[in-house]
């Protein structure tokens, strides 16, 4: 199987797992998730600290950590052992990943479309305005294709319209 082909599978994989994910009900608490579940287990960060085997003051400080989004992911899950708990590690894309790479490879192609165009109109044969989404979008086919959609260093297709 082609790398693209397999790219492709995957996106539609993921896409179709998260596609029900509820991303919002997960959002980190203003004070973070372990203050948040410390405070409703009703434990003190010094009886947090013996479970974990730090002081109280480096619980504060794993407190303020994850707040300012600094706390490993292996910290993290140590302290959510000592209190019940799981970590659930996940990235969950604003939209789908096909769509993402959709837009990429449109973004890709109108890159590399102004470019032509531009050499092209330098001699009077510039690609017409009503013709000139169709070729987009076709460059941007043969990008994703062609497994191409983030190389930056060539945008272009590999063979020319």
């Amino acid at each position: 199987m082609k790398t693209t082909d397999r790219a492709t599978q995957a996106r539609r994989e993921l896409d179709r797992r998260l596609a029900d994910f509820p991303a919002a009900p997960f959002a980190r608490p203003h004070a973070g998730w372990i203050r948040a579940v410390r405070d409703a287990l009703g434990m003190s960060q010094a009886a947090l600290a013996a479970r974990v085997g730090v002081s109280a003051a480096a619980i504060s400080q794993l407190e303020a950590s994850e707040t300012r989004g600094g706390i490993s992911l292996a910290k993290l899950a140590q302290v959510a052992e000592a209190l019940d708990c799981r970590v659930v590690y996940a990235l969950v894309p604003v939209t789908s990943l096909q769509d993402t790479v959709q837009r990429q490879a449109l973004k890709a192609a109108e890159q590399h479309i102004g470019y032509v165009s531009q050499t092209m109109a330098l001699e009077g044969q510039d690609i017409p305005g009503d013709r000139r989404r169709d070729v987009v979008v076709q460059v941007a086919e043969e990008l994703i294709a062609e497994g191409r959609v983030w190389d930056s260093r060539a945008t272009a297709p590999t063979h020319r319209h």
